[in-house]
């Protein structure tokens, strides 16, 4: 941070200091209001956890014809309507037709009470009860209203109208068929409340963007190939935000988007995910007024607890490492083990997370980017193309939800060799070991040499898999009983695969031997003749 955002932050943290111990002096009235109004009518929020809203009125009081809807949206958050004000239309002399949205299931006492030339009713939702409707709700209506009903309730709805004031002898209750249809509460989109995490999969130990995926073909048998998988959980897992306004006193205002707070909490919690379109430069003032009411955002927590599960799955291919595996924030920080559980059941890994929102894994902010990350090696039994897949799954309360995480392959050829006499006929009892040209450090020194990478190899033919591009040398440490060593032999592979595919295979060995190579497959193929 330069010496001039370093001044910038103190001096915002001076004022901050300066007019919270000004307010905390201070006797602050604030009156949470938590009424709004858009083209459709006007609401207020009976439940902030679960996002549901009550209509009570219009909003346009010249309108004739009135859709409260299934849904509306508060600060960019959707609310259910869920229920309807009592008196909420009473008396209203100007409606004539009104439509009634699939959440509604309560509507309140003498709530279209009144609205004498209100003639068609359309009622979209499953859910009305006679507990639920108030008495005369729907009483003083045109005498030819006409309501409309779902055809599978017209029984019951015909029962329940009469009962709340639909009495009129010309007034009727009719069945028509509603896209939506009836569900009990049990099934229900288990997915429907439950927001879709961000997440990257990748053959790396790579830190950054969440949409990251990466594949490989730069890994040979026996190296080390650590696997990331990430996640970054929408903050509305967390809670959502809505507004109030206060009675003037203590405020923090962005200077960018021109959105306020009314208290510190707020501010930290709702600017750390930078919502309602913040541009979130860091650019804060604040202070304390008397004057006037101001709209402030306003943070409302959600608190259930959220388990999580991750499910990577090996190919044969490649053997994980044991007590690798580890959790990062994405400031390379961390987690304590503490926070979660590791299973390793052959070649299925299985983390586990009691809550995802506790503050061992969020330490700082909501909503933070989290990695797991943990080492494989790559074994004798690679195939070409050794993919390894990701899903996690996870219940905040209103179901669980599964999510695939993607999938990436790690490439890798394979080379086979027939061992035989001067006139091509198979013999047995050799042995090989396996060489690779690598980069190693001392220090800070760097050198390359030959490593071993594979020993012991045996069998007519013979199979070493998991070759990449580079430098090798073959060596015989038996021969035949009745047959000479053959030379250190060294050869070149150049090999590439991505999205799925081998794209190039050859090998280099200055015409020492005839190799044939299958790029199908990624297999590269020889004889070595022993004198």
């Amino acid at each position: 941070m330069n010496k001039k955002r370093r001044f910038s932050v103190l001096i915002i943290t001076v004022i901050l200091i300066l007019a919270i111990a000004y307010h905390n002096s201070t006797d602050r009235a604030v009156a949470a209001d938590n009424t709004f109004k858009d083209a459709s009518g006007e609401y207020i929020i009976t439940d902030d956890t679960q996002m549901e809203v009550q209509f009570t009125g219009l909003s346009k009081k010249s309108a004739t014809s009135v859709e409260i809807p299934s849904t509306i949206k508060i600060n960019e958050q959707e609310y259910k309507v869920t229920g309807v004000k009592a008196n909420a239309l009473n008396g209203n002399k100007k409606v004539k037709k009104l439509i009634i949205g699939e959440n509604v299931k309560v509507i309140g006492k003498k709530a279209f009470y009144g609205c004498k030339n209100l003639k068609s009713i359309t009622i979209n939702t499953f859910s009305l009860k006679a507990k639920t409707i108030g008495t005369a709700a729907f009483k003083g209506l045109n005498a030819k209203a006409v309501v409309f009903v779902p055809e599978n309730k017209l029984k019951a709805y015909k029962k329940i109208l009469k009962s709340k004031g639909l009495t009129g002898k010309k007034q009727a209750v009719k069945g028509r068929k509603i896209k939506t249809e009836e569900k009990d509460e049990e099934a229900l989109d288990p997915n429907r409340d439950i927001p879709s995490p961000t997440t990257m999969f990748t053959i790396d130990n790579y830190f950054g963007l969440m949409s990251n995926t990466r594949e490989e073909d730069s890994y040979s048998i026996g190296d080390s190939i650590p696997i990331t998988a990430g996640f970054q959980m929408s903050y509305l897992m967390y809670g959502h935000v809505t507004t109030r306004t206060t009675n003037g006193g203590f405020w923090i205002r962005c200077n960018d988007c021109g959105q306020m707070f009314d208290n510190q909490d707020d501010y930290y919690v709702i600017g750390a995910f930078l919502a309602n379109g913040c541009t979130g430069s860091g650019s804060f003032v604040a202070g304390d007024d008397y004057s006037g009411s101001f709209t402030a955002l306003h943070w409302i927590p959600d608190n259930r607890t959220c388990s999580a599960t991750f499910h990577i799955t090996l190919p044969t291919g490649l053997s994980y490492k044991e007590n690798s595996l580890k959790m990062f924030r994405m400031t390379k920080e961390e987690i304590s083990s503490s926070a979660y559980h590791v299973d390793v059941n052959g070649q299925d890994i299985t983390v586990t997370i009691n809550n995802i929102k506790d503050a061992s894994i969020h330490q700082y902010k909501l909503a933070d980017k989290i990695s797991i990350t943990m080492d494989t090696e790559l074994n004798s039994n690679a195939a070409a193309i050794n993919t390894v897949t990701a899903s996690m799954s996870y219940d905040n309360g209103t179901g669980t939800k599964t999510v695939d995480m993607g999938s990436a392959n790690i490439y890798a050829a394979t080379m086979k060799f027939r061992n035989t006499d001067m006139d091509g006929n198979d013999i047995s009892g050799a042995k090989f070991a396996l060489y690779k040209y690598k980069t190693l450090k001392s220090g800070s020194v760097y050198y390359e040499k030959y490593v071993k990478v594979l020993d012991n190899i045996t069998g007519n033919p013979c199979t070493i898999a998991g070759l990449n591009s580079g430098k090798y040398k073959l060596v015989q440490t038996a021969a035949p009983a009745g047959y000479k060593k053959m030379d250190n032999y060294e050869f070149n592979v150049n090999f590439s695969g991505h999205d799925g595919k081998i794209d190039s295979l050859s090998v280099d060995d200055s015409n020492k031997f005839v190799w044939d190579v299958d790029l199908e497959t990624g297999t590269i193929s020889t004889n070595i003749v022993n004198n």
